[in-house]
């Protein structure tokens, strides 16, 4: 079986794709793995950081890694509790412009928000002699909105898909309307936490909706945040941020202003279309083409929608921003009533099985780690120095809209995608949940 990582086999990186925690290859295992194969014994060893144990990569972003963590605190009450850690490079900081002032706003606007629908932040563990900053997070510890919706896909090419429980039709376009109705309901039940504290996300989109195994959405990633003025009628904003083909008309018309709440309701609006129709309503080949295509408002209305449906995204996709619904509005529109749905939980249940299989497997390896009387192997400052070099010469991630790939490990990331499905499907085969999958 070819190795991916150190420790970490092409069927173990699959398995963790399939159940939601996006495979993202470790730039330093990557080089642990070049040296292993260079005849060096290479020992990985879990790294303690504050209270914390740092354990799995959950994912890559502009500033660094998000790796599952585990709270070791003695005499705490929340002793064993999984988290999420965001290790941020302050070497890469100190390059990008504003990056220390980013990663204060961002602080600042996670905290003012608490709500079941909004990712918690913790504490920020600042470690000079690393030089890095760790930020402590809620773990929503089953997969992404988009995760979800790339699985309906590669269902599909399949034949196959995930059924509706209410009206069991088996979708083949995006994912069951019953999903995208409780998923988009709590999505503006957090956005409306968020404008009360006076922060707008400016970033939402399906990749920056996280669902834990209890299918609860948590709305992530406050890196572009930005604190309004409360006692302000006015919400407006000069500053740009954000997904382009997310983006609202009078941004890619290049208006000077605009309101940053109407902004996150757009958005909204492209993310349930996105789980709807499983692509987004414009496209281009140029930012410049993604934009005339927004500006002329052409798209198509989703085939399977009803007319309650059609009405709420044309309201909640308005190009004039004053004719744009509220969130109020939204969260009144006959078609988010969730009152007699399924439980989210149980629709995701047959995919969060296996998730829960993992639960005591960090604490399993601190345990036997304890026991062990070798000491852990430190990274290199030539390593730290390299990895953060990689991360610096990718343009998109300075922005943070894009993930990055080392080119070497790419093709086997492209393979991991092929087994997913085969795994998935053969996982619910025996299941008697019927109503999930056809």
């Amino acid at each position: 079986m070819m190795a991916v990582g150190a420790g970490l086999t092409l069927d173990e990186a699959s398995k963790d794709t399939m159940l939601g925690i996006p495979y993202v290859p470790d730039l330093r295992q990557t080089l642990n793995v070049c040296r292993a194969q260079g005849g060096e014994k290479v020992k990985k060893a879990l790294k303690k950081v504050g209270d914390y144990v740092l354990g799995d990569v959950l994912g890559e972003g502009a500033y660094g890694q998000v790796r599952e963590g585990l709270l070791m605190r003695e005499g705490d009450e929340k002793f064993g509790q999984r988290v999420a850690i965001k290790i941020i490079s302050r070497r890469l900081l100190r390059k990008v412009r504003n990056g220390q002032e980013n990663l204060k706003r961002e602080i600042r606007c996670i905290k003012k928000v608490k709500h079941k629908n909004v990712i918690q932040f913790y504490e920020s563990i600042d470690e000079e002699e690393r030089d890095k900053v760790y930020l402590v997070f809620e773990l929503a510890n089953l997969f992404s909105v988009q995760d979800l919706c790339d699985i309906q896909k590669q269902l599909s090419a399949t034949g196959q898909g995930l059924k509706d429980p209410i009206t069991n039709e088996v979708c083949t376009d995006g994912i069951p309307l019953t999903y995208a109705k409780i998923l988009f309901s709590q999505l503006m039940d957090g956005l409306q936490a968020c404008h009360s504290k006076g922060v707008a996300h400016r970033d939402i989109k399906p990749s920056n909706l996280q669902l834990t195994s209890d299918g609860v959405l948590k709305i992530i990633d406050f890196g572009v945040a930005e604190t309004l003025d409360q006692f302000d009628d006015l919400d407006d904003t000069t500053k740009f941020a954000g997904t382009p083909s997310f983006q609202p008309p009078e941004v890619a018309q290049g208006a000077r202003t605009f309101s940053a709440t109407k902004v996150d309701i757009w958005a909204a609006g492209v993310t349930l279309y996105v789980m709807v129709v499983g692509s987004p309503p414009f496209t281009g080949d140029s930012v410049d083409e993604l934009y005339k295509n927004i500006s002329k408002m052409e798209y198509k209305l989703p085939e399977r929608g009803d007319e309650q449906l059609n009405d709420l995204i044309q309201g909640v996709m308005h190009p004039s921003p004053e004719s744009r619904l509220s969130i109020n509005d939204t969260l009144q529109h006959p078609w988010c009533e969730t009152k007699d749905l399924p439980d989210m939980r149980e629709l995701l249940e047959p995919l969060a099985h296996e998730e829960g299989k993992k639960k005591q497997s960090l604490l399993r390896r601190y345990m036997e780690e304890m026991s062990d009387e070798e000491g852990e192997t430190d990274e290199t400052d030539e390593d730290t120095n390299n990895i953060d070099e990689f991360r610096l010469l990718n343009a998109e991630a300075l922005s943070g809209k894009k993930t990055l790939q080392m080119p070497w490990v790419q093709k086997n990331h492209q393979e991991n995608q092929k087994s997913i499905i085969s795994r998935f499907q053969s996982n619910l085969a025996g299941s008697d949940n019927n109503c999930i999958i056809s």
